[in-house]
């Protein structure tokens, strides 16, 4: 085998091995990855996403407008960017994550796509506004922009996210996907957006 085609190999094994951290929300095996291959937001528009490089992502679009819909395990780029933690890192992350959520519904993201916690189950979505509910920035914005927060979190009613098994996939404990929940109490523009009676009430 030629010293490109193992660079390559090993390039695709780390991009895998680093969405595939993001995907379980294991935030230090992803930095960790990050760390040893800087280079992956330039390879991976999806990798761009996932650390706020919004001009990353700007570049990926340029070089292939479509890019913004390519699924990594069933996941697009707007669904890396909502699952990342990386705002914790720091305010520039924050911010560029907020950004590149921007970007991406600028460009034609749709805030309501989602994808599936268990494949064989049409029933097991993932919306994007219930991967950001660690990121209340980016919960507020999907909102903004017409995201529709049906039965999260175990507060919603109605055939949508199995909250519970979901809180327990991700790690999150009973009550803390409050950042979305106190959006509803507090935004009337929240609020307005419910869907009956699939929505909130």
């Amino acid at each position: 085998m030629s010293d490109s085609f193992n660079i390559e190999r090993l390039r695709k094994e780390a991009k895998s091995r680093f969405l595939a951290a993001l995907r379980d929300r294991s935030f230090d095996e992803a930095k960790r990855e990050l760390e040893c291959n800087p280079n992956l937001p330039e390879e991976s528009i999806h990798a761009a996403c996932a650390i706020g490089d919004v001009d990353g992502v700007a570049y990926h679009l340029e070089l292939d407008p479509e890019s913004i819909n390519v699924k990594e395990e069933g996941w697009t780029p707007l669904l890396y960017a909502c699952t990342s933690r990386f705002h914790e890192l720091s305010q520039r992350h924050a911010r560029g994550l907020v950004a590149c959520v921007k970007l991406l519904l600028d460009r034609g993201s749709d805030p309501n796509s989602f994808t599936l916690a268990d494949p064989s189950d049409p029933d097991s979505k993932l919306p994007a506004l219930y991967l950001s509910i660690m990121n209340s920035s980016l919960s507020a914005l999907l909102v903004e922009r017409r995201a529709v927060p049906r039965g999260l979190g175990g507060w919603g009613k109605g055939p949508g996210i199995r909250s519970e098994a979901l809180n327990r996939r991700h790690g999150l404990a009973q009550g803390e996907s409050n950042s979305i929940k106190s959006l509803y109490e507090k935004d009337p523009d929240f609020r307005d957006q419910m869907v009956q009676p699939n929505g909130i009430v």
